[in-house]
């Protein structure tokens, strides 16, 4: 059996002994839009085995104070991303007794211990595939019906580096990539400028927007919204980007944002916006430091498990995989941090 049918198999059983527990069930999804379209998919598929589902947008550093709003479920799923230390793991465990599953793709060692958490990651089958390709494969095992959303794989998957052949999750009819990356960077937008309010906003339109790219028809009072209001969000993040880096070396790149949600997808743009191997955005107050670091795909560099050497002589959390890491660290160590990063390559 071939390794992706092993871990769609492991996916869908776990999915249905969840669902046959009973009792609401919480899925807090990061607002990327990977994570928008995995949660949408895992709805539909444990709806459609009669569970309820409750769908919220979180940051990881937010994710204490999002458990301590969820009312009445009594199992949670943490969606493309795992928490940020051990701290939040533990008062999940305490707050749900139905279960406290994480749905991610990131590296395996996080560094600290989740103890009796059930991990579900496709890198324990040899994969290294995005959440909403493994959640899409899923839902359309459980109810076929999913595949009148199938057009939403290329989205989800757009700004990630799967471990997959382009013409695995292709759908037939799609009229190009600009029309892909204009809904991902529209998603993108709404979700780094508004946060979960922009998070809650795509994920709506795009539950209802059945058949291939009809998202596209602005007709659609709810289509037409969300358009005016992702061009808005673009019109911000455009002038964020029309700043200078604060740094600009011969390997990399860096953005400081006004706010922590910015950081995600500043980052990924700075890549395409420069020719540097590196790209970081970072938020910082007195306190904290919140930094998001993307590279390019390179055989010789895990941006992951090098910024975890940088980072072990100082009191921080990072989480991420060969080309992403997301990192909380006082703000007093960002300048060494920074200064690292430049020799990293």
């Amino acid at each position: 059996m071939e390794p992706l049918t092993k871990w769609i198999d492991f996916l869908t059983d776990v999915l249905s002994k969840v669902a046959s527990q009973g009792g609401d069930i919480a899925l807090v999804h990061h607002i990327t839009p990977d994570g928008i379209i995995a949660a949408l998919f895992l709805k539909k598929a444990l709806e459609s085995l009669d569970a309820p589902v409750e769908v919220i947008p979180s940051l990881p550093e937010d994710l204490l104070f999002t458990m301590e709003n969820i009312d009445t479920a009594g199992t949670l799923i943490l969606v493309d991303f795992v928490p940020l230390g051990p701290g939040p793991a533990s008062v999940a465990h305490e707050f749900f007794p139905g279960g406290f599953l994480i749905f991610d793709h990131e590296s395996i060692d996080l560094g600290y211990d989740l103890k009796e958490t059930v991990r579900l990651n496709p890198r324990t089958f040899s994969l290294n595939v995005p959440c909403s390709y493994s959640a899409y494969l899923a839902a359309e095992k459980i109810d076929p019906s999913s595949q009148n959303l199938s057009w939403l794989i290329q989205v989800g998957v757009y700004g990630e580096s799967p471990g997959i052949p382009n013409e695995t999750y292709k759908t037939e009819g799609i009229r190009g990539q600009e029309d892909v990356s204009m809904i991902y960077r529209a998603i993108y937008s709404l979700s780094s400028i508004l946060g979960v309010k922009g998070a809650r906003i795509a994920f709506s339109t795009l539950e209802g927007s059945i058949g291939e790219l009809s998202i596209l028809d602005k007709e659609n009072p709810l289509h037409a919204f969300f358009w005016d209001e992702a061009n808005r969000c673009w019109e911000k993040i455009t002038g964020e980007l029309s700043r200078q880096p604060k740094i600009k070396e011969e390997n990399l790149v860096a953005h400081q944002i006004g706010n922590p949600e910015l950081r995600f997808f500043v980052a990924e743009l700075g890549l395409k916006r420069y020719d540097q191997n590196l790209s970081v955005a970072y938020y910082c107050d007195d306190v904290l430091a919140r930094v998001c670091v993307r590279s390019r795909p390179l055989p010789e560099l895990n941006v992951y498990e090098r910024i975890r050497v940088i980072l072990s002589a100082h009191e921080s959390s990072v989480v991420g995989r060969e080309d992403y890491a997301d990192i909380c660290i006082r703000s007093e160590f960002l300048d060494d941090l920074l200064g690292q990063m430049v020799d990293l390559l």
